[in-house]
């Protein structure tokens, strides 16, 4: 049985992906792929990012089968960045695809996740991670910060157009 500090963080994790979606609906296909002046990314890198370092974090670390393409998973890893402004169909086809149900597919698959042998991780803000727990936990932060950054990109969109 679930205990109720895993569940409201899942919730959390759900409700920062139906966040993230909202964004991701309401800028326009050619803004996606654009990096606004004063940053390292665009909204489709740090969205893919996020679909990314949950599979990382959460999936490979639990010593269990990712659920996104190797090729994916290389192309938005941590220490990448977008090369142009180019928009791939396949790339926005797997956010489309994850973006929401990776939420739904990790409080199904909690239970067995809870039960791998977990590879112990530190984090670059130098958190060390020694569940798979404590990993969902964390990912909440790192998607936090990077639905942040969306939005001061959504915001740059609104204000330039």
């Amino acid at each position: 049985m679930q205990d109720i500090s895993i569940n409201s963080t899942i919730v959390i994790h759900k409700n920062t992906r139906k966040h993230i979606k909202v964004f991701w609906d309401a800028i326009k296909p050619h803004d996606l792929a654009h990096i606004p002046d004063g940053f390292k990314n665009n909204i489709l890198w740090n969205v893919a990012h996020c679909l990314v370092t949950h599979q990382l974090l959460i999936y490979q670390l639990s010593n269990s089968k990712m659920n996104i393409p190797e090729k994916f998973i290389e192309k938005y890893r941590k220490g990448t960045k977008p090369v142009n402004d180019e928009i791939k169909e396949e790339d926005v086809n797997i956010i489309n695809n994850n973006l929401l149900s990776q939420s739904e597919k990790l409080a199904k698959d909690y239970a067995l996740l809870s039960q791998k042998q977990f590879k112990e991780y530190e984090t670059s803000y130098g958190v060390k991670l020694n569940s798979v727990e404590d990993a969902i936990s964390f990912n909440n932060v790192h998607e936090a910060l990077h639905l942040g950054i969306i939005m001061s990109q959504a915001k740059y969109f609104r204000e330039t157009s």
